[in-house]
């Protein structure tokens, strides 16, 4: 997992790809329709969404296994939280067609923070992530993520990913 302020993401990014990622971060305002956009075809896309922030125990934990998740809030604020794969018990099994698999809450948050406009947050197939918590009262939220196929990242930075390298 990776948590940072948009300025830096390139950083992150393997060369190769990252350029057509930071381009089309920058084309995405508060204005912009909600649907899914590829950027590049089957390997990078888009999810622009307007939802609504959820109070922790309505939240849902999720991980991927073919696609790592850049995480970018566009407008409004919410609480994600995250979890080692290992450490879960899964409650809905892993689905390969949709790429999600759900796990059972725990009581206590292993780590927390607040993902605001201006910062990203990247999960990898072994960060479970339970985004979209609400800071007090529920709020509107609307949020990019970008899904980039695992098989765009070197070897060793992705654990627990089905795709072909």
């Amino acid at each position: 997992m990776i948590f940072d302020s948009l300025d830096n993401l390139n950083m992150y990014l393997p060369d190769g790809w990252s350029e057509e990622v930071l381009q089309y971060t920058k084309t995405v305002t508060t204005d912009v329709s909600d649907g899914e956009r590829a950027i590049r075809e089957n390997t990078i896309f888009s999810r622009i969404m307007t939802l609504a922030t959820v109070q922790r125990k309505r939240g849902v934990l999720e991980s991927h296994r073919s696609f790592v998740d850049i995480q970018i809030v566009i407008a409004g604020q919410e609480i994600i939280e995250v979890w080692p794969t290992s450490q879960l018990k899964e409650n809905i099994p892993y689905d390969g067609i949709r790429d999600v698999g759900f796990y059972e809450v725990p009581e206590m948050s292993h780590l927390q923070f607040v993902l605001n406009p201006g910062f990203f947050a990247i999960f990898f197939p072994q960060d479970a992530h339970m985004p979209q918590i609400a800071i007090g009262e529920e709020a509107p939220l609307k949020k990019m993520v970008l899904k980039v196929s695992v098989s765009l990242f070197p070897r060793g930075v992705v654990r627990g990913a089905t795709s072909s390298h």
